[in-house]
């Protein structure tokens, strides 16, 4: 029998739902608790759902993060229209890199531990288990489109993309006046001329321009002068991403972009993916989150633009880029046409201090919503009689640094002393902040205005002679020299099937091409033991060389399983620790 004949035959042969599992479904949202004064935590708990008496989809919950970047410049860019446009600034890849660290608490028991570096791993997960089809229906909302792999380029010093690595064109620069590729040219067009296609179709959900009309520029309308959402307050009014400025003539002006942000929950942390329909469960999330104060340094003449300070103020990353300054490129004008000049550029939840941002987002707080559902009265006697004690089984992380690995030097760290069920090691290189990655000594990468880390990882950031040891012993039988050992024995084993040779399904976004050039994520799966082992700590010890140029640093995860037991009938956890 064919597989489509098995098919109908099954389909034709299950037997007609009859009645409604769920009688009725709505969505409810409770709000962080700092009352709208941020500095770098935000807390929000589930008390007023745990007491609504409905079952509560949390695995389906996310969060709405009102988000606000400013931008004002110390020369006067008001001068004409579209020097400051929506393409500008933008987020990296996935609203995810607002989030440093998040810690669940169920009740008085921790469930999901605070680690640092958490939009790191956040990254290697969703590059690596989402689908193109995943991308194309939820892509546009957490803010993910990947970023092209071949067009990242790198400068030692001032450049029309910024110092350092960047990967931030939205337009072929080296193309003439007549778009057309020089034949002296063609190399360098092959090498560095491609685009971030990436970065391009995540700005256009954040670009909409509502500026209102100051000095010789006009009010902005949209997008080509379509009246449909064409001021603030329409914008506001359904939460969509917009920009505006603080209508201020000359130096003052404060230009603000207002982005709803949509984390989902199950991105975060496996836990909230793995937790089932519950009552009466409450839970607290703390959640430390990313934000920056930088300033940028633009010459007119090149254009050039070089990164001169980066002040951390939450977090560890900065969520922000910004557009290159070349020719046809977003930044272009308003470098050119403004003369140069420095520009300040912060973010932050609500609203920023430095520039003081004048915008009033649509919503004003944190807000985490999850599906409430009522169940058919038989259906719940049912499923609680089935699951009275269930078991949630999910995958935390721990996270270590290796730090300042030479070019061609190796190293043998001590991931973690004992860890008590490990299933893979994630190793992501980036290029350290040492002299020699840009002109200065002070930009890492993960703060770089240009640079995608920690969407991905450095370009071309080789290891090789790699290998894992869990209590001594090694976990390939020969340490892996070459690119695709790494990627076919592990990497690609990753997703639907465990990337199953003879699958026609497949789950991932970095395919060799894009796993060589800039996501060269080095995992290992550590989970085939014996049972009884689960329960005993493993050492964790990572080994290698650095076969790159550059200083590397290596931030590595240790994905381990937890299990938890839960009273269906109380909402309390039974037993843990398991």
């Amino acid at each position: 029998m064919s597989m489509l004949d098995e098919y109908l035959y099954n389909a034709s042969s299950a037997p007609q739902v009859t009645s409604q599992d769920m009688t009725d479904k709505e969505i409810l949202f409770v709000q962080d608790s700092n009352g709208g004064s941020y500095s770098g935590q935000f807390v929000i708990e589930t008390s007023s759902l745990a007491n609504s008496g409905k079952f509560l989809a949390y695995s389906e919950s996310y969060l709405e993060i009102p988000f606000v970047v400013s931008l004002q410049a110390s020369v006067t860019l008001t001068g004409a229209d579209s020097l400051i446009n929506g393409f500008m600034v933008g987020l990296k890849n996935g609203h995810h890199q607002l989030i440093d660290s998040i810690q669940i608490d169920m009740g008085n028991t921790n469930v999901v531990q605070l680690q640092p570096y958490t939009n790191y791993h956040v990254s290697y997960k969703l590059n690596t288990e989402l689908s193109p089809s995943d991308v194309s229906k939820y892509g546009d909302v957490i803010g993910f489109a990947l970023d092209d792999a071949g067009s990242a380029t790198w400068a030692a010093g001032a450049n029309a993309s910024g110092d350092g690595t960047s990967n931030n064109r939205l337009s072929l620069a080296n193309l003439t006046a007549a778009n057309t590729i020089a034949a002296t040219n063609w190399r360098t067009s092959l090498d560095s001329g491609t685009i971030n296609q990436g970065l391009y179709e995540r700005q256009k959900n954040k670009a909409l321009d509502l500026q209102p009309a100051v000095g010789t520029v006009t009010a902005g309308t949209g997008w080509g002068a379509n009246p449909g959402i064409n001021t603030t307050a329409l914008a506001n009014q359904v939460a969509k991403s917009y920009l505006t400025s603080s209508a201020v003539a000359g130096i003052g002006n404060v230009w603000q972009w207002v982005i709803v942000a949509t984390v989902r929950m199950r991105d975060l942390c496996d836990f909230m993916a793995q937790i089932p329909l519950l009552r009466g469960v409450f839970l607290r999330a703390t959640v430390n989150y990313n934000s920056v104060l930088g300033t940028v340094t633009t010459v007119a003449a090149g254009p050039t633009m070089i990164q001169t300070s980066l002040t951390q103020l939450s977090g560890r990353t900065n969520p922000l880029m910004v557009a290159s300054s070349a020719f046809g490129n977003p930044s272009n004008l308003g470098v050119v046409g403004g003369g140069g000049g420095v520009w300040s550029i912060a973010c932050g939840i609500g609203k920023t201090t430095s520039p003081v941002s004048t915008v009033t987002p649509p919503i004003s707080a944190v807000r985490w919503y999850v599906p409430a559902y009522m169940m058919n009265p038989l259906k719940e006697e049912q499923y609680m009689t089935m699951n009275k004690y269930k078991t949630i089984t999910y995958k935390d992380i721990y996270n270590y640094n290796v730090v300042s690995v030479a070019s061609g030097g190796s190293f043998n760290a001590i991931i973690t002393n004992g860890i008590i069920n490990p299933k893979k090691v994630i190793v992501i290189p980036v290029f350290n902040n040492a002299a020699g990655n840009a002109a200065t000594a002070s930009l890492n990468p993960a703060q770089s205005f240009w640079d995608t880390v920690p969407a991905s990882t450095s370009p071309l950031a080789a290891l090789t002679n790699f290998n894992v040891q869990i209590s001594g012993q090694n976990m390939f039988q020969q340490s892996e020299l070459y690119d695709f050992q790494q990627f076919l024995d592990e990497h690609a084993r990753t997703g639907i099937n465990g990337g199953a040779f003879d699958s026609g399904i497949q789950s991932g976004l970095i395919g060799f091409k894009e796993w060589t050039h800039n996501y060269r994520y080095y995992v290992c799966d550590v989970s085939r033991r014996l049972p009884a082992e689960n329960n005993v700590p493993k050492s964790v010890v990572i080994s290698g060389t650095n076969g790159c140029t550059k200083t590397l640093d290596l931030f590595c995860f240790v994905e381990f399983e937890r299990k938890i037991v839960i009273d269906l009938e109380t909402g309390q956890i039974a037993k843990s620790g398991l």
